[in-house]
């Protein structure tokens, strides 16, 4: 949400990733399919994690590509998941993997309508 009212922030902020591609639209365009097929195996290693180690670096990498292109949402979603008390349990990821899903799922939507 921006912080003077109740819009919702963009699933992605392209400002942010034209800043960090110094506005080449092919690179942004690389970036933005790569981290799409890298999501879908960060989900699926999420969800199959049976170690909390798997878990956890599931996470975190997702964490990381989340941020390089601007998706502060779905990252701040993958850092919570990194930051759960005990990444054992499965109700507490799984917890967090519903909520990150629905960030993915955000992601998605939003690159389908807004593409550059």
């Amino acid at each position: 949400m921006s912080p003077l009212d109740d819009t919702p922030s963009p699933a992605i902020d392209l400002a942010f990733l034209q800043r960090y591609t110094l506005g080449d639209a092919d690179l942004q365009k690389e970036i933005l399919e790569l981290f799409v097929a890298q999501l879908e195996t960060s989900l699926g290693k999420l969800k199959s994690a049976e170690t909390a180690q798997e878990w956890l670096r599931a996470a975190h990498t997702l964490k990381g590509s989340a941020r390089t292109v601007g998706a502060g949402s779905l990252a701040d979603s993958a850092q919570a998941a990194e930051s759960i008390s005990d990444p054992s349990d499965p109700d507490s990821r799984h917890k967090a993997f519903v909520v990150i899903e629905r960030e993915a799922q955000a992601v998605a939507a939003f690159l389908s309508a807004h593409r550059p």
